[in-house]
């Protein structure tokens, strides 16, 4: 294999064109976890605009969120545990409020891994029947989300 050599311009835009698509690449980074809304955020907001209020706090919303993914971890998923916080909820708002305080978290099998969203989750880990029962609650409701 022959060497290929550069000279000092040649290494000087390799360099640079290198620090360039680092800095822009971090820069979305930054850009995407701080200052884009979700869409779930961004629903919130205008039920918020609304009128529209979730009846549950932030760490209310966090203690739920976290309830359901040590649920959904779980080798045993307890259905009726995870039933009873969709049984907590009240509206469209405590709903995504509660979603939105998941974010994406990290999860791994031996058939998945990946970030994931709470409903990208729920999907994952829960059969359509189990889904279809947390649709029944929601829809009882009516909150008008399915998952």
């Amino acid at each position: 294999m022959s060497e290929v050599k550069l000279n000092d311009k040649q290494v000087s835009f390799v360099t640079w064109a290198g620090i360039v698509i680092v800095a822009s690449g971090l820069t979305y980074a930054i850009y995407k976890i701080f200052f884009q809304k979700s869409t779930v955020d961004s629903t919130l907001d205008d039920l918020k605009g609304q009128g529209k209020y979730p009846t549950i706090n932030d760490s209310q919303a966090l203690s739920y969120a976290d309830q359901l993914d040590n649920e959904l971890d779980s080798v045993f998923v307890s259905e009726s545990d995870v039933y009873g916080v969709f049984s907590s909820l009240q509206n469209l708002s405590d709903v995504l409020l509660v979603i939105s305080k998941y974010g994406k978290r990290l999860h791994f099998s031996y058939n998945y891994f990946g970030d994931y969203s709470l409903p990208e989750y729920i999907n994952l880990r829960l059969s359509s029947s189990e889904i279809g029962q947390i649709n029944s609650i929601l829809s009882s409701k009516n909150i008008n989300y399915r998952f």
